[in-house]
């Protein structure tokens, strides 16, 4: 949360297990709780979705919060991802640099 403090627009990525296929990517609309609560898996301490509820109820929420997940096979730390989700990152990165461009 300390990182969007005072942002319109936040992009944000992470690794996600939803049981799709590693790899996967997933957008959704941040501002949407129910989507976010799809996010089954984190290395945090505080969840994506228990986040922007949190911002929510504290009134600190961006104007717009894009979440891009990408389906990972493994989440625990230490580990390192998978050809699939580097791809998948990568035209992640893409996207985002593409987006950055045209705003």
């Amino acid at each position: 949360m300390e990182a969007w403090s005072g942002a319109e627009s936040v992009i944000l990525v992470d690794a996600v297990v939803t049981g799709g296929p590693p790899g996967t990517v997933h957008a959704w609309d941040g501002r949407d709780l129910k989507a976010c609560r799809t996010f089954s898996a984190s290395t945090h301490g505080l969840g994506v979705g228990e986040a922007i509820e949190l911002g929510r109820t504290l009134g600190q929420l961006p104007a717009k919060i894009q979440i891009y997940g990408i389906e990972a096979t493994q989440v625990a730390p230490g580990t390192t991802a998978s050809p699939e989700v580097e791809q998948a990152a990568g035209a992640v990165a893409r996207e985002i640099a593409r987006l950055a461009e045209s705003a």
